[in-house]
């Protein structure tokens, strides 16, 4: 009788551990998940800030080509009301040029 109460003992204090060893590893998976939930939110605020800046960096790349065709038509004018010369042919043609100009700026 004796036996059989030591190894009952036995057999809780093992069924203890058992849920102890449970706890524990149930614990360090859910400290891992956070850790994991944790850094996917780090790596989508990293994406939306690239985003951010990509977008910023095209919109000021779109403000520069632009600027730079509003300055090429705006000397074109310029050039064009102050121009002298009386061959419409030749001022078209120059005309022309400068269009082709602006278009690939």
């Amino acid at each position: 009788l004796e036996g059989v109460e030591q190894e009952r003992s036995r057999a809780a204090a093992a069924a203890q551990a058992a849920e102890a060893e449970r706890q524990a590893i149930a614990a360090s998976a859910a400290a891992a998940e956070a850790l994991v939930a944790e850094r996917e939110e780090r790596h989508a605020h990293a994406r939306r800030l690239r985003s951010r800046i990509a977008d910023r960096v095209a919109t000021a790349r779109a403000d520069r080509v632009a600027a730079s065709r509003h300055r090429a038509a705006t000397r074109l004018q310029a050039w064009w009301r102050g121009s002298s010369c009386r061959d419409q042919r030749a001022r078209s043609e120059a005309l022309e040029r400068g269009r082709a100009t602006i278009a690939v700026l």
